[in-house]
């Protein structure tokens, strides 16, 4: 075998090495996949291809790629809320548009954990969009919610060999921020009994009281939206189960 590093001269007289080098297949039409490289110098080509070289013998390689983070999050939401219901799909598609909104448009392999943290920042300071003043800060709780999303979609990202590394592995909220949010949630006092007692005669009569009052007795949404009538009862009310 000879070596694989070329001399090339370019139009202009400039001397550069380049190499060609075989990365496996591609997995959709089985054919094999190779990448140009072209450096300054023979030292760096020679590096550069013993890297790549080596990397596709262990697996680890990961070539360039121009998929965008809003592309790879619609195929991994895609295989990832297959057998979820629609509201649980609903949450993750929700839970990542802030992920959309500041780096959709942005190469997947370019994103940096300073990406994250700026995101985050952003999330903390004039994230809202909705459920509340429109431009004010999100909950802890939320941007919690979408980095964890971003990281399993991430996950499957390096699994697939499309990037490197998780960037969002470690990103985290501030701690003063984490501080306040525990402050807040401290000072909120469930309602008694009695309180509760009060509520639902408050709202007795109103469309929404039933779901109300299931709620109470701890059944989720997709468990009462379940129920169906079985019976009449006397004096005209329904059984359901």
């Amino acid at each position: 075998m000879g070596d694989p590093i070329k001399k090339i001269e370019l139009k202009d007289g400039t001397t550069r090495y380049r190499f060609v080098i075989d990365v496996g297949r591609d997995p959709a039409t089985g054919k094999r996949k190779q990448i140009t490289k072209t450096y300054d110098t023979k030292k760096e080509a020679r590096t550069e291809y013993a890297k790549i070289k080596h990397q596709t013998d262990e697996g680890t390689f990961v070539g360039p790629d121009k998929t965008t983070v809003s592309e790879w999050l619609d195929t991994w939401l895609k295989s990832t809320t297959v057998d979820v219901e629609k509201a649980t799909a609903a949450n993750y598609a929700d839970a990542l548009l802030p992920v959309r909104e500041r780096l959709g448009g942005k190469r997947l392999q370019d994103v940096t954990e300073e990406d994250l943290d700026d995101l985050v920042s952003w999330m903390l300071t004039s994230g809202r969009k909705r459920g509340g003043k429109v431009g004010s800060g999100l909950g802890v709780r939320s941007i919690q919610l979408t980095l964890g999303r971003f990281r399993s979609s991430l996950n499957v990202a390096m699994r697939r060999k499309l990037v490197v590394r998780n960037v969002a592995q470690y990103t985290q909220i501030p701690r003063e921020a984490r501080r306040k949010a525990a402050a807040a949630a401290a000072l909120r006092v469930p309602w008694s009994e009695t309180e509760v007692r009060q509520f639902l005669a408050s709202i007795r009569g109103h469309r929404l009281h039933a779901p109300v009052l299931l709620t109470l007795i701890g059944m989720r949404p997709a468990e009462a939206c379940g129920l169906r009538v079985v019976s009449r009862r006397s004096g005209g009310r329904d059984a359901v189960g």
